[in-house]
């Protein structure tokens, strides 16, 4: 039942906003939220761009809500790039983002890293803003809709 619902928000009103190097932006106008995907490990430049893209959608569409799923990813290594800090201390905090939920493969040896570091950039700079890591999609569309606590 649960998935039929989602596959009923999700599918029902999304646009792709954002292609290219393995990246896809997707936006889900029923529920606010945008979909972060990649299949590769992104180069600096590539991430980039695709922070600058996922902030573009998030002020177009005065986005609530922001899942990453890097789920086909063995490894992340960039734990500490600069732009993303900047944009943690600097953009995030002056958009309407509530939540943001990071789908990881439980395979990713950094994960408590990965975690940890996201945890710190929201605390730190956007208190308001909550983050949270799944292994799973549908764990992580019941939280950013609320459909179960967690």
């Amino acid at each position: 039942m649960v998935r039929l619902v989602y596959q009923i928000l999700i599918g029902k009103a999304s646009m792709l906003f954002f292609t290219q190097n393995n990246i896809e932006i997707e936006y889900h106008s029923e529920t606010g939220i945008i979909e972060v995907r990649w299949i590769k490990i992104l180069q600096e430049e590539h991430l980039c761009t695709m922070w600058e893209e996922i902030l573009k959608c998030i002020a177009k569409y005065n986005i609530n809500y922001l899942l990453f799923d890097a789920s086909h990813l063995d490894y992340i290594p960039f734990l500490h790039h600069e732009r993303t800090t900047l944009i943690f201390q600097t953009e995030l905090p002056i958009t309407p983002l509530k939540k943001i939920a990071i789908i990881l493969s439980e395979k990713v040896p950094n994960l408590l890293k990965i975690e940890n570091l996201f945890r710190r950039y929201t605390h730190l700079n956007s208190p308001n803003l909550e983050f949270k890591l799944f292994h799973h999609h549908y764990e992580a569309l019941d939280w950013l809709l609320e459909f179960t606590k967690y």
